[in-house]
């Protein structure tokens, strides 16, 4: 069976909440739990957990898998007569869960115990929707070590996934409620010294819809796989320096912003337009860190090789180092609110919500047409642009269609070389950033040494440098042409399978009650670089 649910921080103002909304039917038990894996750690490699657990007076066995949804896992559950694992109640060894138990149980040992109190409640807040409410108090204990444990846990018994996460939203927003990332499994695989303090940043892994899926059940497929992204990636940065994490976090924003624009997801209360700011901001808070990583990595470092011992040189490698750190702090406070948990959870609903909107048709014609659309903004935005602003835009349209191409992955249309094609709009996308990039660098040289005790002189010599060194790698909007022309031509060609019809599909908004969303017009706006009638979608820009 599969088990969704949702893990949240129990503070004392949420305890104190729940505690004043306790009935007589809470249900008060102790709970004890052994976990159980091979000396080689094969269960946590594979990311599967095993436990016995004394829950009253019952004793059940419980398995575990994730398969990178962090809140839908894979349960087996069984009743077992003691304290010692029992292989008749593992999964059957001919299942994939089950391959491996059965292999490793005559290696299995005992990591770890947890030692709860949970109080629990079951509430039915709409028809049809069932949902468990569990606050577990207590403690993972590994040799003489110990870990409190304080989180709230929502599981849903019965009812759909939108329902659950829409009930779960509107909870969390009322109580303020955070989402508490580490499962107790993975709390007590650090304990026991099996996993890292801080776990490493995860790439995104492609999701891939059915060219025969529905064009609702492939947006939320991805939206899904991007929130997932996201997510894997937020306990790295709360845990660690890692510089990968950041930078996975804003991809896997930017890339859930790029379907918002490639399914144009429209709702009746503005959700996708509320997920595409919230995506922004995060984005941005990551986008500081990342900022000075890759500046302290490259432009920083040529110049402290360049210029040894240089004074004003070594006054912006502390002031760099000073500004990082505030702003990873400023990224763990953010990530640790509310709003970001909300975000989540809207994304997750949002996924749920087209899903389910019951849009007809096949996946691979839908994409077909939107990917022609895309690449028809390309043509148009190349051929307007005039200076650095239309060059500017150029490169937001060329960002779009190369995640869009992410985006149809398996349901490309024969005859379009979809590698190829976004190997292409990479490097082109690149090229037009180059001057972007030395403007970012400039910005967070200046930045950081606008901190307090920064001598003016310092700043201003590096400032100098800085423009010194770099000026000539930035590509002059001018010669952007020939450049542009060539990769106008070659795109093309590796997209010689998209139909020419001119529609542009978008998807019925999600949910009761949503306005039909209007075509976007194939020409229009106010000159080669003002706004143009076919930047429609919401936001400025797809990260």
């Amino acid at each position: 069976m599969r088990e969704l649910e949702l893990k949240f921080t129990l503070p004392l103002a949420l305890q104190d909440s729940l505690a004043r909304d306790c009935a007589a039917t809470d249900r008060v038990q102790r709970v004890w739990s052994c976990y159980y894996d091979t000396p080689d750690g094969a269960l946590a490699r594979a990311r599967m957990a095993l436990r016995v657990r004394l829950h009253g007076e019952r004793w059940v066995q419980t398995v575990k898998t994730d398969d990178g949804d962090r809140f839908e896992r894979f349960e087996w559950e069984r009743p077992i007569a003691g304290a010692a694992p029992v292989r008749e109640a593992l999964p059957p060894d001919a299942t994939p869960q089950g391959v491996l138990l059965h292999r490793s149980f005559g290696q299995l040992r005992a990591l770890f115990e947890t030692d709860f109190e949970r109080t629990a409640r079951r509430l039915a807040p709409a028809p049809g929707l069932l949902i468990e409410l569990a606050q577990d108090l207590g403690e993972l204990r590994c040799a003489d070590r110990r870990e409190p444990i304080r989180e709230v846990e929502l599981e849903c018994l019965e009812g759909t996934r939108a329902a659950f996460f829409g009930w779960a939203l509107d909870w969390a927003r009322r109580e303020q409620a955070c989402l508490l990332w580490p499962s107790k499994h993975e709390r007590g695989l650090r304990l026991a010294a099996r996993m890292p303090q801080a776990p490493p940043p995860v790439k995104s892994v492609a999701t891939t819809p059915a060219p025969t899926a529905a064009p609702g059940e492939a947006a939320g497929a991805v939206l899904r796989g991007c929130i997932a992204h996201a997510c894997a990636n937020i306990e790295p940065m709360l845990a660690g320096e890692a510089v990968e994490g950041p930078h996975q976090f804003r991809v896997a924003l930017r890339r859930l912003r790029a379907a918002l624009r490639f399914f144009e997801l429209r709702t009746p209360d503005g959700l996708g337009e509320r997920l595409d700011a919230d995506a922004s901001a995060l984005a941005d808070a990551a986008g500081r860190v990342r900022d000075l990583d890759v500046f302290e990595s490259g432009l920083l470092r040529e110049l402290r090789g360049r210029f040894p011992g240089d004074a004003a040189i070594e006054t912006l490698t502390h002031a760099v180092a000073e500004a990082r750190d505030v702003a990873r702090r400023e990224l763990r406070r953010t990530l640790t609110a509310t709003q970001t948990t909300q975000f989540v959870l809207r994304t997750l609903l949002l996924a749920e919500q087209v899903a389910g909107s019951g849009a007809g048709g096949r996946f691979d014609d839908f994409a077909a047409r939107r990917l022609q659309a895309l690449h028809r903004r390309v043509r148009r935005r190349v051929r307007a642009a005039l200076d650095a602003d239309g060059w500017h835009r150029s490169r937001i349209a060329v960002k779009n269609l190369r995640y869009g191409l992410e985006c149809a992955g398996a349901a490309l249309p024969r005859g379009v070389d979809g590698p190829r094609a976004m190997a292409l709009l990479a490097r082109w996308q690149d090229r037009l950033g180059a001057g972007q990039d030395l403007a970012v660098a400039r910005d967070v040289a200046a930045d950081a040494m606008a901190r307090p005790g920064v001598p003016t002189d310092a700043a201003v010599r590096a400032t100098a440098l800085i423009d010194a060194w770099r000026a000539f790698e930035a590509t002059p909007p001018s010669d952007q042409r020939p450049h542009a022309r060539r990769a106008l031509h070659a795109l093309r060609e590796t997209l010689r399978g998209l139909p020419t019809t001119s529609d542009a599909p978008t998807l019925p908004a999600a949910g009761p009650g949503a306005p039909e969303a209007p075509e976007a017009p194939e020409t229009g706006g106010a000159g080669p670089s003002g706004p143009a009638a076919d930047d429609r979608p919401v936001g400025p820009d797809a990260g």
